[in-house]
């Protein structure tokens, strides 16, 4: 004779169902968000490869900034191929110039062609490349500060102080690009603060600059630790890798802003 379950035995077996999903959730958490680290370190590392390569063919100079036509466009404008014609060749699929947690903030507003988005400051991608911040003829800035232990890498079309002019990076003149950052997963916060992919860092965090000219609207663009605590870098010997945001700054940047995972300003 067939046997009805009971409401106890029921109870039972729903909460014994109820208890394994709690105990198997964190572990698909976990392990989504390592596919997804991983997934960015392997876009990263594409991007720094086809930059190299682009070094190969530009007498070793990977672009960080140009002036087309009267209007600066950060490097990753390049690589899409958002111009037209010696600008308009896609070089790297536009996908993977974006740090794939963005969903997680609804980020993804940016137009990867147009470099258009909610914030005027927003540009073409949310893999930022490091922003030397030249500072001017009477203060250093971060490259100033810093050029005696990375190298003296930077060319640009200009002096120090002036605005508008092409700044491209000189792989064979940097230091130590095992351990030198090029690329890491950036973001600012706007006047509204607004969370916003951008696509450049401040070791020491402040206000991005374009060329010696402060972004107008923006506050504040740090690297940001997206991968549950780390963030995803591609130095400038080629190689990507996630790395915990407290290393940061034993690295060459000597990086000493961040924005923590939840977005919120965090001193190294």
């Amino acid at each position: 004779m067939k046997k009805d379950f009971t409401l106890i035995e029921l109870l039972v077996v729903i909460a014994i169902i109820a208890i394994l999903a709690g105990l198997i959730m964190p572990a698909l958490g976990h392990a989504q968000a390592t596919a997804r680290a991983t997934e960015c370190v392997n876009n990263k590392k594409q991007v720094m490869t086809v930059l190299r390569m682009y070094g190969n063919d530009h007498a070793s100079m990977i672009p960080y900034m140009i002036n087309v036509g009267g209007t600066m466009r950060p490097y990753s404008w390049i690589l899409a191929g958002a111009g037209e014609g010696s600008y308009g060749k896609e070089l790297v699929s536009k996908k993977v110039l974006f740090c794939n947690t963005l969903n997680k903030k609804e980020l993804t507003k940016i137009d990867p062609v147009t470099g258009k988005g909610p914030d005027a400051d927003a540009a073409t991608n949310a893999f930022g490349m490091v922003d030397v911040d030249f500072g001017t003829k009477t203060a250093g800035g971060w490259y100033e500060d810093h050029k005696s232990d990375v190298g003296r890498f930077v060319a640009k079309d200009g002096d120090r102080d002036a605005t508008g002019k092409s700044v491209a990076y000189v792989l064979e003149k940097m230091k130590s690009p095992s351990d030198l950052i090029l690329l890491g997963d950036s973001f600012l916060v706007d006047n509204n603060d607004q969370d916003a992919a951008f696509w450049t860092f401040n070791p020491n965090g402040g206000k991005p600059k374009f060329n010696h000219a402060q972004s107008e609207g923006a506050n504040d663009t740090r690297i940001a630790t997206v991968h549950r605590g780390n963030t995803t870098v591609a130095y400038a010997d080629g190689r990507a890798e996630s790395i915990a945001g407290a290393s940061l700054k034993a690295t060459s940047l000597k990086v000493t802003k961040i924005y923590d995972d939840n977005f919120k300003a965090k001193d190294l």
